[in-house]
């Protein structure tokens, strides 16, 4: 009997660092990769290299990618990806983030031009936030918008991790009977303990057993609003307010965000702890999870904080309040809004109550919408309709 070959899936994905877009990948791959032959390209390495391949899921790398556009890189990632392609000869291209979306779709339909022969490949484009929605000028974003359309537009499917995402696009012509929506799912975390992940989290450092945790994990990156974080640490310092912030994660905003933490004295209170891997295992040792994102598309941090019955404070931005329904599991604040996150802060402070209260009911509804095996089978109930 002759055995029925898998079809290959190929993911694509800028960085090889564990946040959203990464976790969201490593998913996809090690729960499909009995159905598909699943390869991931990647750029540099990183713990999501590490795990694919701990897991025996190949990976090729893909030496020039980098976030920031830059030409002469582009024409180079548009070179190795084509050697990709070609030696790889996948069924299907899955694209994360914009920048290997642009390219690897536009990529795509060139392949299936010139090698007109050969069985097509078909691409899938995860979106995990337009980026036209970033803080930026009008020009730009206009810009960022039109190539957004024609990465839209060069995508055969196109996967929106929320409703907003999808929302978001609607003004788009000609592509949205592509959009598939699907949230992003989450599974089973091995938490620490409070009393232990507070004990690793501050290593030497002296914390009053009556300070407030607050914590939040992410890439430094400025979309993340981190900024806004540490100036609302500032009132909460200056009220008298006994707490410790900690900041899991690293990235190119470290410095500026040091210089910041040191121009508000706030040196002892807010900790950048830098990359931690698994670092939502210690997500218990927060009374509040914070959130002051510029722009997000479905932030995997809030689904982790609410396995871990945590309240949380976050900005009503893109798919946060599908996530969070304001006052009963959570608070949400308008975005750069740092007086909105100081005064959702502290009510949380004074009520621990409500923090359990809020961490309780977040919990159940994350357990109940964003499941993990849900997003698998959805997502191959897209390829398998390819």
């Amino acid at each position: 009997m002759q055995s029925h070959k898998k079809r290959k899936v190929l993911y694509v994905i800028t960085k090889s660092s564990w946040y959203g877009a990464q976790i969201y990948v490593y998913n996809l791959a090690r729960a499909l990769q009995k159905k598909y032959d699943v390869v991931v390209a990647l750029g540099g390495s990183g713990l999501l290299k590490e795990r694919l391949e701990k897991e025996g899921i190949r990976t090729v790398t893909v030496n020039n990618f980098m976030r920031d556009v830059n030409l002469f890189k582009e024409v180079r990632v548009l070179w190795e990806l084509w050697k990709i392609y070609t030696s790889e000869k996948p069924d299907i291209v899955h694209l994360n983030s914009s920048k290997a979306a642009g390219l690897g779709a536009f990529l795509v339909r060139v392949y299936n031009i010139l090698y007109i022969l050969r069985r097509k490949i078909h691409s899938v484009f995860t979106v995990h936030g337009w980026a036209f929605t970033e803080s930026r000028s009008f020009v730009a974003r206009m810009l960022i918008a039109f190539f957004s359309w024609l990465t839209a537009i060069f995508a055969h499917d196109i996967i929106a991790i929320s409703q907003a995402t999808k929302r978001h696009a609607s003004w788009m012509p000609f592509i949205q009977k592509k959009i598939k929506f699907i949230y992003n799912g989450i599974t089973h975390i091995d938490f620490i303990e409070r009393d232990s992940a507070r004990k690793e989290l501050r290593k030497n450092r002296i914390i009053s057993k009556e300070a407030l945790w607050i914590g939040t994990i992410g890439e430094l990156h400025t979309n993340k609003g981190f900024d806004y974080l540490i100036d609302a640490c500032k009132q909460l310092k200056d009220k008298g307010i006994m707490f410790t912030c900690m900041v899991i994660g690293e990235g190119e905003e470290r410095e500026r965000l040091e210089t910041r933490i040191q121009e508000n004295n706030l040196e002892d209170t807010v900790i950048l702890r830098g990359y931690i891997p698994d670092a939502a295992r210690y997500m218990k040792a927060f009374d509040v999870v914070t959130l002051t994102s510029r722009k997000e598309g479905l932030p995997t941090v809030l689904l982790e904080a609410g396995l871990a019955s945590c309240a949380c404070v976050a900005t009503s931005v893109n798919g946060v309040p599908e996530i969070i329904t304001h006052e009963v599991s959570g608070l949400l604040v308008p975005a750069h809004d740092t007086d909105a996150i100081y005064e959702a802060v502290k009510q949380l402070y004074d009520d621990s109550a409500l923090r359990a209260r809020f961490g309780e009911a977040l919990q159940k509804d994350v357990e109940k919408r964003f499941r993990m095996g849900t997003m698998v089978e959805q997502t191959h109930h897209v390829y398998e309709r390819i």
